[in-house]
C-alpha cells in the first residue's frame, strides 16, 4: 500500500490534521499485516528520505517507509497557480525505481493536489487508484463569509475539482458521510466514507515545560486555534486555565488580534505538541474544547478525545463528523456559544459526569474507531475495487 500527500505547513515528522489523518490508515494497514509506504511530496524545501517510521497502534510500534520528495515550483504565485504546478510534477528516475521496487498494489492519494503524481505512479506500477477527499469547500461556505466574484465562486470550483478527481479514480474515500452525500450529489457513485483513526509517532521527545504547566495547573481545558471566545470563557471562568495547543505564547496575541494586557492571563499557549506530551494533555484535562462549525472533512480532534477518553465540548457539526456520538454520552453538544461558560463550568465542577463522558468516549472509540476496525473498513474498499478488475 503506498500513501501519496504533500508536506506544507506541517510534515509527517512534525503532522498537522492532515498528517495524522494518513499516519493512522498507515499504521492500521501495518498492524493487518500490509507492507505500506507514505510518499511525501515537500515543495523546495527540507531533504529526500527514504526510511522507516515508527507509529503507535494498539499497543505497538509499527514500521512505516517514509519517502519523500523535494519538488521545484513553477512559479510562486498561491490559488489555482499552485494546482498547476502539482499537475506538471514528473517523477525523477530514482525515485521511479524506488517505487517500482515498491510495487503497489493499491495507491491512496490525500487530497487534490498530489492527484497527477499519484496517476503517474499508478501507471509506473499498475497499482489501483484510491483518491481521499479531506475537504469539501462547500459545505465550509456558510461560514466563510467570501465577498467578491472569485472568493466567493471559489467553493464551487474547488468542489467540482474534487468531484472530477474523485470520479477520475478507481475508488474515492471521504472522511465524514457528510462529504460523501455531497460527492454523490455530483455524480461520483464510487466513494464510501471511512473515518479517522489515531496512531501517532513513536519517540518524540517530551518537553519538560509540558509537564511542569500540568503539575502547576491541575485544573485547565484544552483547544486548538485561539479564537475571541477562549477570552470571553477565560474571563468568565478565572479559576481554570485555558491551555491552547499549536500557537506559542508570543504568537497568541497575534492571533487574537488584541495586546498583551487584554489577554487573561489564564490563557496560556504551548505550540506544537506531540507524543507523548500530548497524551498528558489530553489524559489530564478537564475538557477539550471544539468550537469549529461549517466544518468539512475529518475532525482529528475529536478522534483524540475520543481515543484519549476526554471530556468534550463541541459544536452539532464537529459531533456530526462521526455516526454514533450521542450527546450527553460521549460527548457534549452546544452551537449556542453564550451557554458554553454554564457548560464548562459544570464540567469543572462536576467530575463524575467527567468520568462518564471520558468512559463512553473511549469505549466508542475502541470499538468503532480503533485502528484494527479502521484497517478492515479500508481493506473492504480494497477488495471491492479488486473483485471490479
Amino acid at each position: 500500500m503506498l500513501f501519496i500527500g504533500y508536506g506544507m505547513e506541517g510534515h509527517f515528522l512534525r503532522p498537522y490534521g492532515y498528517q495524522r489523518v494518513v499516519q493512522g490508515s498507515a499504521a492500521s494497514l501495518a498492524l493487518r499485516g500490509h507492507e505500506v509506504a507514505y510518499l511525501e511530496l515537500m515543495w523546495g524545501k527540507g531533504r529526500p528520505l527514504d526510511e522507516h517510521v515508527g507509529l503507535l497502534a494498539e499497543g505497538r510500534e509499527l514500521g512505516i517507509r517514509l519517502i519523500r520528495a523535494i519538488l521545484r515550483r513553477h512559479t510562486a504565485k498561491g490559488g489555482l497557480s499552485f494546482y498547476v504546478d502539482s499537475a506538471r510534477v514528473r517523477l525523477g528516475e530514482q525515485l521511479k525505481k524506488v517505487l517500482v521496487e515498491f510495487g503497489p498494489d493499491y495507491v491512496v492519494c490525500e487530497e487534490r493536489i498530489p492527484w497527477f503524481t499519484a496517476r503517474d505512479v499508478v501507471r509506473l506500477t499498475g497499482a489501483r487508484l484510491v483518491f481521499r477527499a479531506h475537504i469539501i469547500e462547500l459545505l465550509e461556505a456558510p461560514c466563510r463569509g467570501l465577498r467578491g466574484l472569485g472568493k466567493a465562486t471559489w467553493p464551487y470550483t474547488m468542489t467540482f475539482y474534487t468531484a472530477s478527481l474523485a470520479r477520475a479514480s478507481d475508488w474515492a474515500l471521504t472522511l465524514a458521510f457528510q462529504d460523501e452525500r455531497e460527492l454523490r450529489k455530483l455524480l461520483v457513485r464510487r466513494v464510501s466514507t471511512v473515518e479517522p483513526t489515531y496512531a501517532p509517532i513513536a519517540n518524540h521527545a517530551s518537553r519538560d515545560e509540558v509537564r511542569h504547566l500540568v503539575e502547576e495547573h491541575p485544573a485547565f481545558f484544552i483547544t486548538y486555534e485561539p479564537r475571541r471566545l477562549h477570552v470571553r470563557l477565560a474571563r468568565a471562568l478565572p479559576g481554570v486555565d485555558f491551555l491552547i495547543i499549536g500557537v506559542s505564547q508570543e504568537a497568541l496575541t497575534r492571533a487574537l488580534g488584541l495586546p498583551r494586557e487584554k489577554v487573561p492571563d489564564n490563557m496560556m499557549a504551548l505550540g506544537r505538541v506531540y507524543e507523548p506530551d500530548l497524551a498528558v494533555l489530553f489524559e489530564r484535562a478537564m475538557a477539550l474544547l471544539i468550537p469549529q462549525k461549517c466544518f468539512s472533512g475529518f475532525c482529528i480532534r475529536l478522534i483524540e478525545g475520543l481515543a484519549y477518553g476526554t471530556p468534550m465540548l463541541t459544536t452539532r457539526d464537529v459531533a456530526g463528523k462521526v455516526r454514533g456520538l450521542v450527546d450527553g454520552v460521549h460527548l457534549l453538544v452546544e452551537d449556542d456559544y453564550r451557554r458554553w461558560p454554564d457548560l464548562l463550568a459544570r464540567l469543572a465542577e462536576d467530575e463524575e459526569l467527567r468520568i462518564e463522558l471520558g468512559e463512553n468516549a473511549r469505549e466508542f472509540y475502541q470499538r468503532r474507531l480503533r485502528p484494527q476496525v479502521h484497517g478492515r473498513r479500508i481493506e473492504a474498499i480494497f477488495d471491492i475495487i479488486g473483485r471490479g478488475s
